[in-house]
């Protein structure tokens, strides 16, 4: 039998994404670089979607030139704020406990894992609801710190559009898209025809019961 001993190390990779810091930007400078295009000469012959892709794409490469950008550390800015080092302990020997329960697969290393792990969900519940409580309290000083927390639990942001008609128009306004959507969304329900409705039959149910009376 031939055995092999293999190591290996592990790369640690710190992902950076980019962020526009839009209070930074020469806007003055956009609308001047914008106006020198000459957009009937770029947008002469497409389509409306295409136009619009056009225009978008001039619109970004105005952006990256004329406002600046800073590096957000992704793995940074989702680390909490608010967990303590007890905390934090805690949830250090639950993942050494799920190791251990998961290596020697005993039961009574699953039961010591699991009521760990119970302990360590109450006391994450516990410290959140005190961080968030303080932030209530002091929101009058720190409102920034409030709201960057409201900010965070969010899951998504997103906008509605712009929608493309069955006729191939491009629509952008927000009373347009919402006719649009409200058409789409009626077309699906099926109308029903009053005016042919089956005859409804004499009810002997309740005749029979009189007559066995």
């Amino acid at each position: 039998m031939i055995s092999f001993n293999l190591q290996f190390e592990k790369e640690k990779v710190k992902s950076e994404v980019a962020v526009m810091k839009l209070n930074k930007g020469d806007y003055e400078g956009m609308r001047e670089e914008l106006a020198k295009i000459d957009w009937k000469g770029i947008l002469a012959g497409m389509m409306v979607e295409q136009q619009w892709q056009e225009f978008l794409g001039i619109n970004r490469k105005t952006q990256d030139h004329l406002i600046p950008k800073r590096k957000k550390d992704s793995k940074g800015s989702r680390r909490q704020p608010w967990p303590s080092r007890e905390v934090r302990d805690r949830i250090k020997l639950k993942e050494k406990m799920y190791n251990t329960a998961k290596s020697s697969r005993k039961p009574e290393d699953s039961e010591t894992f699991i009521g760990q792990q119970k302990e360590t969900k109450w006391a994450i519940q516990a410290e959140k609801m005190k961080h968030e409580g303080k932030l209530a309290r002091n929101v009058k000083k720190d409102s920034k710190g409030f709201f960057r927390h409201v900010k965070g639990k969010r899951i998504a942001k997103s906008n509605v559009g712009p929608l493309k008609a069955d006729t191939g128009e491009i629509i952008m306004g927000n009373k347009e898209m919402a006719e649009e959507l409200n058409r789409y969304f009626g077309s699906v329900f099926t109308k029903e025809d009053t005016n042919n409705l089956p005859d409804v039959m004499e009810d002997r149910g309740s005749k029979g019961v009189e007559e066995l009376k």
